[in-house]
């Protein structure tokens, strides 16, 4: 049984680090050069990104094409001043903001062409598929890679031309390379097809409507080939069965020949463009009498939860898994992958406590299933054990913690772990540490922030101390995100910081030392 992608919408940043095939959607980002694979497969390690030089476009594009990359002289945007490829998929463009669709042209044979709307046009007219490339040609190393060992050879152009129209959907930093009308098609599609990595290599039939995903892969023009064949070959069976499945009159017949069809693709891929097959099969089988309607449901729950995900609405993502876990029938690996989701959106909502407890909820759920391990990793990489104290103490603070950034890295004797709060922080905020018996003290030093965190150490604060745990008295101002205080041998119960001002970015405490 396949494993749901639920997870690809958002890349996992900082937190569910997958296997995906080439570049993040910044330049320069190290990861895995593996083809896109399930997104809910355990976290991989990551390999340095190799470094390329810019590149153009794959070689072979039609002269047609060439002629849309005219320089656009206009102010370029904020986006692309930052140095970052400027069609992010996620970027929100006013309707009187978008310039027209480029028109169909005639594209050569065996020739790349950026043209979107012609190479539909193309695809129908010659009962081809499309192969969409999405890269970024100077700033992706492994888009570059792909293009030198594969896209841009002759042998592959022309082999490949017999079964599909090739089309080139170029991301770069350099946003002058190619027209207006390009840029804003490339846009409109890296969001339509969801694209989160680069490269991204889609096949799809004549209209656009993807049955398979892939990226770089090692080898060159002849095992890619290969490749593709056996992606290409999937495609047509689906189409074989879905052709078939037209034909039938059979209610249950009809939706055992369209599960067929969808089984064969990637539930991300079904779930967001087969939707009316899925809406077919759960009608077709009202009384799940095929086990159908009920898989189906599910399937279709999941591809809710997605597209909340995509549009980084994670308060709805958790209202429909709650949904989900209470009034639907999961196996173990679909429970699973609930969690899972629910730790990412738990994750971007700063829910630290709440999203661990997800994580372990998902690992228990299916601990011998194929990512149980990864999950395993992941959990001791946000939420490792609390660090031994330098002071037998119990630590508290009315500020949330940032994943495993725990309150004792503050009081653990080593000034490179520290606690860091997840959100902003009110003023009168505390972070107390009570030792287990009161001792003399001559004096305490606080540091916060440091030198890679200094938006985050301490604006206006307080230092205090007790004697019994209960009643505090002010012995240093924070200065400089620093205080120090000499304290002359007192005994004491307890130490206390105290914000005296709002920390709209957070705060980050390194070490409380006592002396």
């Amino acid at each position: 049984m396949k494993t749901m992608r639920i997870l690809t919408v958002t890349g996992l940043v900082m937190m569910l680090i997958v296997v995906c095939g080439g570049c993040r959607k910044k330049p320069a980002e190290p990861t895995s050069p593996t083809e896109p694979t399930d997104q809910t497969a355990a976290p991989a390690e990551q390999t340095a990104e190799p470094s390329g030089e810019t590149a153009a476009a794959p070689q072979g594009q039609s002269a047609i094409d060439q002629q849309t990359q005219a320089s656009d002289t206009s102010q370029p945007s904020q986006a692309e001043r930052s140095g970052q490829p400027p069609a992010d998929p996620k970027r929100v463009v006013r309707e009187q903001d978008v310039p027209p669709k480029p028109k169909p042209v005639q594209i050569a044979d065996n020739e790349w062409t950026m043209n979107f709307e012609a190479a539909k046009a193309k695809a129908a007219a010659q009962k081809k598929h499309l192969l969409i490339n999405f890269g970024g040609s100077d700033w992706c190393g492994w888009c570059i890679r792909l293009d030198a060992e594969v896209f841009g050879k002759e042998e592959f152009r022309r082999q490949a031309g017999k079964h599909f129209v090739l089309v080139n959907l170029d991301y770069p930093q350099d946003a002058q390379k190619l027209s207006p009308e390009i840029r804003q098609q490339n846009a409109r599609l890296a969001e339509h097809y969801r694209i989160e990595g680069y490269p991204t290599v889609l096949l799809t039939d004549a209209a656009g409507r993807p049955y398979a995903a892939t990226g770089y892969r090692e080898g060159g023009v002849e095992p890619y080939l290969t490749h593709l064949k056996e992606l290409r070959e999937t495609g047509l069976k689906v189409q074989e069965l879905l052709a078939k499945a037209a034909t039938l009159t059979d209610p249950l017949e009809k939706a055992k020949r369209l599960d067929a069809a969808l089984e064969l693709l990637e539930p991300s891929l079904a779930n967001q463009f087969y939707t009316e097959q899925i809406d077919q099969i759960v009608q077709l089988d009202p009384d799940n009498a095929a086990g159908l309607r009920n898989k189906y449901i599910v399937r279709k729950s999941f591809g809710d939860v997605e597209n909340a995900l995509a549009r980084q609405d994670y308060t709805k993502a958790l209202e429909l898994l709650d949904d989900m876990l209470k009034t639907l029938t999961l196996n173990g690996e679909q429970t699973q992958q609930a969690h899972y989701a629910r730790a990412h959106a738990l994750h971007f909502l700063q829910r630290s406590a709440e999203e661990k407890q997800a994580l372990e909820q998902a690992l228990a759920a299916a601990p011998d299933s194929e990512v149980a391990e990864g999950l395993r990793r992941l959990i001791a990489q946000l939420f490792p054990p609390p660090p031994s104290l330098a002071h037998p103490a119990q630590i508290s603070t009315t500020m949330q913690t940032y994943q495993g950034y725990v309150p004792e890295r503050a009081f653990d004797g080593n000034e490179g772990s520290y606690f860091w709060s997840a959100q902003a922080v009110p003023a009168d905020a505390t972070f107390t540490v009570s030792l287990d018996q009161a001792q003399p003290v001559q004096q305490i030093d606080v540091t916060t922030g440091g030198e890679q965190l200094s938006p985050f150490a301490l604006a206006g604060g307080v230092l205090e101390v007790s004697t019994d745990g209960t009643t505090f008295e002010k012995v240093a101002d924070f200065e400089n995100g620093r205080a120090q205080a000499a304290v002359q041998g007192k005994t004491l119960k307890a130490v206390r910081i105290r914000c005296t001002q709002p920390q709209p970015q957070g705060l980050v405490i390194r070490e409380i030392t006592l002396k």
